[in-house]
């Protein structure tokens, strides 16, 4: 497989029998039916820290330590768009918000500074809309709700935060002692649960941030 670590693993929506990998140097998309790579995407002397393929699957996304947010074909490989400078640090955590019909979604990205940035992605352009800067360390982990009006990031300084994503601002924040490495909504999004390095999965309350269970 990789000769690195392996930094994040992603499900193409609807299509459990592929795989997408991001590691040192490539990304890499594999069939887990007859277990075999079917794509490698080299980007040599640079890591990727992050991956997302578009709801409507056009598009793999991914998140590299230069700051730059990279868009390839997902059939070909080929270079689709470039976000220079989307993160003045690593980009170490992506989201897709909105069903991409004609091309058109908003991307959120995570980054080592702790910035949490929206961006507008069309087939012409990619603008950034908002930067929020709450967070104190790395963002780890970016989860979008279902009808994609929320968003929660992870985060390395011992918090998780509910965005608005129709007015850009903090709804709620989750406090512990830990270093939340990834957050995901209850398919009911009515809790939250979290894991990080104390060892432990959450269960958080979407409402009010108070914990529910801890496992």
């Amino acid at each position: 497989c990789h000769y690195g670590a392996i930094n994040d693993v992603t499900y193409p929506e609807g299509c459990p029998e592929l795989i997408v990998t991001a590691s040192k140097g490539d990304i890499r998309v594999w069939n887990t039916d007859i277990r075999q790579e079917l794509l490698r995407i080299q980007v040599p002397n640079l890591e990727a820290l992050c991956a997302q393929v578009t709801p409507s699957g056009t598009t793999l996304i991914s998140g590299w330590n230069d700051g730059k947010v990279r868009a390839f074909y997902p059939e070909s490989g080929r270079m689709k768009f470039v976000i220079n400078d989307a993160h003045s640090e690593k980009v170490t955590a992506m989201a897709c918000a909105d069903n991409d019909m004609r091309g058109k979604y908003r991307l959120i990205t995570g980054g080592d500074e702790g910035r949490v940035r929206v961006w507008d992605i069309t087939p012409s352009h990619q603008a950034m809309v908002v930067s929020l800067k709450e967070h104190r360390g790395a963002v780890n982990n970016i989860k979008v709700n279902k009808d994609s009006t929320q968003a929660v990031t992870a985060s390395s300084d011992g918090s998780c935060i509910v965005w608005d994503l129709d007015r850009y601002v903090r709804i709620v924040a989750l406090f512990e002692s830990n270093i939340f490495n990834n957050i995901l909504y209850h398919p009911d999004e009515s809790q939250m649960l979290t894991c990080g390095s104390n060892h432990k999965i959450t269960y958080w309350d979407a409402v009010d941030g108070t914990a529910i269970r801890v496992i």
